[in-house]
Formats: C-alpha cells, structure tokens, sequence
C-alpha cells in the first residue's frame, strides 16, 4: 500500500491556500491537515486504518484501545484462541449480553465506558478494528490512506472557511474533497465485493 508523507501533505495544502510550498505551513495548517485525515478516516472504513489488539479481559469486560474509531464500531471482529483454536464472538446489544450462555459467545461495545463487554471471560480477548489515525508531525511521518490528495483539499476547506470575505474563496474545497473520497470509496466497495485487494486511485500524479 502506498504512502505518502507530511510534507507531501503540506505542499498540497500550500497551494491550495497560496503558499509556494511545505515551509509556509504553519503549526494551524498541520493541525487542518491531521483534522481533515481524522474527518475522511471516519467516513468509511478503508484498510489502511484496521488494526489488530489484544484486550485484557476483567469481570466481563475489556477496556477498548484508545485509538478505537467508534465511527467504524460495527466492523469490527472478536476473537479468542485456546491453543490453536480460534473462537470468533458474535456482536448483540449491549444489554443482551448477560443474557447469553457461555457458549455462545458474543460481545458487545459499550460507548459510554470506552468498553468492550463479553459473557465470557477469557484471559485475552483479539479484536480487529479501525484506529483514528495518529497526528503526523514531522516532515517524513507517513500515511497510507487511499485519498491523500483529499486530505489536503479537505484542509485547505477549513482554511477557506475561517477567511472572512467570500469574494476571497476559491471554489468549493469540501465538494472536492467529498468527490475524491467517493471515487476510493466506491472502488473499494467494488473491490471488496469481487475480493479483490483495493486499488489506489492515481491522485499522487503530481
């Protein structure tokens, strides 16, 4: 999967509020530029965000990463091994839990207490998931998100959005950004209903 640095970012961003490149970027900008990442991230579950943990499970419960993104909450899987056997939980409600055997198996994420809560108690439990992407903050830090050139178009929105005049703004940002994640997202779509691996679209041309 490709990936695509802070200062690519930057650059991008730049010119789209008039700056010739990375170094006219102040610290502002960067924090427009991981809000943009955390905002598209949030929009669809891509593969570049899953993540894999290991839960600590006391009394019933496990304590989420702090990284879980609770907008993807239902694409997440939950599993256990017992030696070689692996054990996959089936999602229910969150107050039907304690009504299930400990046969069955099943989990549920309870939002309010940061909390994943099982009717069984393994010592560990795994959990695939989708992360809110960490801050980039130096130049050379990395993303693999699909759409970067969104990123910076998105960011650049915010920018625009905070300058007073309208005869000052440049034409929608936000619809843009919306319209290259769109294409990803439903290339990915496509992807995944053919189980195919997703395709980068071409955005990173210049």
């Amino acid at each position: 999967m490709a990936t695509t640095t802070f200062k690519q970012l930057k650059n991008w961003f730049a010119r789209h509020i008039g700056e010739d490149d990375y170094t006219g970027v102040d610290s502002t900008g960067e924090a427009l530029i991981n809000d943009a990442l955390k905002e598209l991230s949030s929009r669809f579950p891509f593969e570049s965000n899953k993540k894999v943990g290991s839960l600590t499970v006391a009394g019933n419960s496990a304590t989420l990463p702090t990284d879980f993104d609770y907008a993807h909450a239902t694409e997440i899987s939950v599993y256990s091994f017992s030696g070689t056997t692996k054990t996959e939980y089936r999602p229910v409600e969150l107050d039907e839990v304690s009504k299930f055997t400990t046969g069955d198996y099943v989990f549920a994420v309870d939002n309010e207490n940061d909390a994943l809560k099982s009717n069984v108690t393994p010592a560990t439990l795994s959990i695939q998931y989708y992360a809110i992407p960490a801050d980039l903050t130096s130049n050379t830090a990395t993303t693999k998100f699909p759409v970067p050139r969104a990123i910076s178009t998105l960011a650049s929105g915010y920018y625009w959005d905070g300058v007073e005049g309208e005869e000052k703004r440049p034409p929608d940002k936000f619809k843009l950004a919306d319209t290259l994640l769109e294409q990803a997202i439903n290339r990915n779509k496509s992807a995944r209903k053919f189980g195919l691996r997703y395709r980068q679209p071409n955005l990173n041309s210049k």
